[in-house]
């Protein structure tokens, strides 16, 4: 999730089985605005590529977003450590700007 928040896996009771929860780790308001604009503009999406959202919301001070969880490698995983492979999944081709 970058440095903006964290991502954990955790155990649902209510639907025994593991879900994603996104928490929001810096608390400024413009940020607040944004990881909650992100989740209301995923809400309304639908395709088989994107993970549906189950709730969103604050727990005391903490934001988060509970997803479907989807076993697997990490991005950064898949990627290694070379980001230019990111251009094999979309076409795109990437340079270093200096």
């Amino acid at each position: 999730m970058g440095g903006a928040g964290e991502a954990w896996r955790a155990w649902d009771d209510s639907i025994h089985g593991w879900i994603a929860l996104k928490f929001l780790n810096n608390l400024e308001e413009v940020n607040i605005q944004l990881f909650q604009r992100e989740a209301r503009m995923v809400g309304q999406l639908s395709h088989p590529h994107i993970i549906p959202i189950r709730e969103m919301g604050v727990s005391g001070e903490q934001h988060y977003i509970a997803l479907r969880f989807v076993d697997g490698k990490t991005l950064r995983e898949y990627l290694g450590e070379d980001p230019t492979s990111f251009s094999l999944l979309t076409g795109y081709t990437f340079l270093r700007y200096e």
